[in-house]
């Protein structure tokens, strides 16, 4: 449930942007986002990784609304993959098929 609500948080712009810009924000949204960019994503995942625990990355959002968005959302998850693999990582990424654009267009589907 508490899952839920960061969730729903993240896709309001305003909440989102004071979490990622703040002090305050990132302190509380530290225990459940590693960070904004893939090296904040891997140096957590070192971490966690080095007290003998699996990580499950999560790119937060969901519902892109056209092809460029789904694109982005395709190469992002391409280079967490690839950083895993490089780095030997424990981890594996978790996909919502709403971000990738499952609902956007059929034609999507196979060409990501």
């Amino acid at each position: 449930m508490l899952r839920s609500f960061f969730v729903r948080l993240s896709e309001n712009r305003t909440i989102r942007g004071f979490a990622e810009g703040s002090s305050v924000g990132k302190r509380l949204s530290s225990r459940f986002v590693a960070g904004t960019s893939i090296q904040d994503a891997v140096a957590a995942t070192q971490a966690v990784n080095r007290l003998g625990m699996h990580v499950s990355l999560d790119n937060l959002g969901e519902n892109v609304t056209n092809a460029e968005e789904t694109r982005h959302s395709a190469q992002l998850y391409e280079q967490i993959l690839d950083e895993i693999g490089e780095r030997k990582l424990d981890a594996n990424v978790s996909v919502k098929l709403t971000h990738m654009g499952f609902d956007v267009d059929e034609k999507l589907r196979g060409t990501l």
